[in-house]
């Protein structure tokens, strides 16, 4: 393995002497840091509720699949279940949740001034537009013919009968991305998904986790930033790290961050058997 990593970066740039030096410090930071665990020993340890809350407060800094009301979930389940699925998820729901709504949205003429007052109303809500204000631009603004002969209380309640159909559609989508999730045997313990893989920068939909979440390499990276502020103190006096400068100085270089990362990528580690291996160690530790 350490022989992988020096040509790696030597390729990347580094001397002989420094690539070396570097992949003999990673590989054995890595080995103190992980359980010495070939393989899965009891893949069922992983799936332990208990076990996996447990993991979760020893490493509370390890990747964790996002939770429902996370920003990222739409990037997750899309890149569990491929591209576009969080697109077809709310399709159907709005399909099944807000028939009408959906029906008129899906042929909304191309010029909004041959909008009819349904149109014009679905329109509006398409647009985030909130219900009142819908109700006064079609009484107060909106072009005469659009009411007809509906009264203001007719107009207020076709509004209504589009607006409650696209809550209940807006309000089912998060349930529906649940249970999608929950029956993914995985998610529902907190384990990354098994196709996931570590990279330079987070992009789950692509199936990339962040390489920094791993706790060697966040343990490698602290003690890196750690020599560099001795480092500087040694130059600039006690106060030189303080400075917003010398604090940006402190941290480790993109260069480094990618040797790192290359010295991960080597090991042929995964956020998955990563996740299985820590939880097998803690499952050992609470049976001694």
């Amino acid at each position: 393995m350490a022989s992988q990593i020096t040509q790696r970066l030597i390729a990347a740039g580094a001397s002989p002497q420094r690539a070396q030096a570097f992949a003999s410090q990673f590989t054995q930071k890595l080995q103190s840091a992980q359980p010495t665990i070939t393989k899965p020993q009891d893949i069922q340890d992983a799936f332990d509720a208990e076990i996996a809350a447990f993991a979760a407060a020893a490493y509370p800094r390890t990747f964790k699949p996002p939770t429902i009301d996370d920003p990222r979930i739409d990037a997750y389940i899309n890149g569990i279940y491929g591209k576009g699925k969080v697109k077809e998820l709310e399709t159907k729901t709005y399909s099944t949740e807000a028939p009408n709504y959906t029906r008129i949205k899906n042929s909304l003429p191309k010029d909004p001034n041959a909008y009819n007052l349904d149109q014009y109303i679905i329109a509006a809500i398409g647009n985030q537009q909130p219900y009142a204000q819908i109700v006064n631009d079609i009484i107060e603004k909106a072009p005469i013919e659009l009411m007809g002969s509906l009264s203001q209380g007719q107009v207020a309640d076709t509004v209504n009968k589009y607006y409650n159909e696209y809550n209940k559609a807006i309000e089912t989508i998060p349930v529906n991305k649940q249970k999608l999730l929950e029956s993914n045997k995985y998610y529902k313990v907190g384990l990354p998904d098994p196709d996931f893989k570590y990279g330079i920068k987070e992009n789950l939909s692509a199936g990339v986790i962040d390489f920094r979440t791993h706790p060697s390499v966040t343990r490698i990276l602290e003690e890196k930033k750690t020599k560099n502020v001795k480092d500087l103190q040694s130059t600039y006096g006690a106060a030189g790290p303080q400075s917003s400068a010398a604090a940006g100085i402190a941290l480790p270089s993109p260069q480094e961050e990618i040797g790192i990362f290359n010295q991960l990528s080597a090991t042929k580690a995964t956020p998955f058997v990563d996740e299985v291996k820590r939880r097998e160690y803690l499952k050992k530790r609470q049976t001694k």
